[in-house]
């Protein structure tokens, strides 16, 4: 129905006829902690999560390296190849895939303007 407002645990954007409404905190049967009102011109992004997202690798990326200077016994390798390889490839594909879902935003916005 356009103009009502869904149930949501996170700020996600709730589209009506003429507004965007993002609310924050709202569980069922409660009204939500706060609410902000957009223009449809409002630009849905996800650049600041893969932008932070980056940032994150880089610097886990940074500090393995430090820490292999002083750690480089097997134990290391095997932590390595374990542990941070795995998640180092897991963060990769996360924001190979954030950035499809950007450009089919961004499509998404173009088709409906």
């Amino acid at each position: 129905m356009p103009g009502r407002m869904a149930d949501t645990e996170m700020g996600i954007p709730i589209a009506t006829s003429q507004l965007i409404i993002l609310t924050t905190g709202a569980v069922a049967g409660r009204k939500p902690r706060s609410v902000t009102l957009a223009t449809r011109e409002t630009a849905v992004s996800l650049q600041s999560g893969i932008a932070q997202l980056q940032e994150a690798l880089r610097r886990l990326a940074q500090t393995a390296e430090q820490v292999g200077l002083y750690w480089t016994d097997a134990k290391y390798q095997e932590f390595l190849t374990e542990h941070y390889q795995p998640l180092e490839m897991l963060v990769r594909r996360t924001l190979q895939e954030m950035e499809r879902l950007e450009q089919a935003l961004h499509q998404m916005q173009r088709d409906c303007t």
